[in-house]
């Protein structure tokens, strides 16, 4: 905990108050929230926790404006099933900007990686570089 405060401070954090979506009607997610926010207050973060449903979640993650006027830093999920196998299937993995998931994650390096998984010829060269 204290080398995560420490990075945390080092971070450029000034207390303001993070926004966390945590849908309450599935048990999962809820406590997944629960324990997320607390975490994130023993750090000495401020947390708005946004107790919802998961629809609202749903609805909310797409909102790209500011935390305080109906955005958001951290929201709660799940998937199932094969989609995390390879990166033909697994959208967590993908760095695509306005065309990945929720977050909007942006990450030329990711997305360099992905491409040669898919363009390999053998099972060796799927393997990701190490020097990364």
């Amino acid at each position: 905990m204290d080398a995560a405060k420490k990075l945390l401070a080092q971070s450029g954090y000034t207390s303001q108050p993070i926004t966390c979506l945590v849908a309450q009607d599935i048990p999962c997610l809820k406590a997944w929230g629960d324990v997320t926010a607390d975490l994130l207050k023993r750090l000495g973060m401020k947390v708005d926790f946004v107790a919802t449903d998961w629809g609202t979640v749903i609805a909310r993650r797409l909102q790209k404006s500011p935390p305080g006027q109906g955005g958001w830093h951290i929201f709660l999920s799940w998937t199932a099933g094969d989609l995390h196998i390879s990166p033909a299937t697994n959208i967590l993995l993908r760095a695509n900007g306005e065309n990945g998931f929720p977050g909007w994650p942006n990450s030329p390096q990711v997305e360099a990686e992905i491409a040669a998984w898919f363009d390999a010829k053998t099972l060796d060269e799927e393997r990701p570089s190490r020097a990364s």
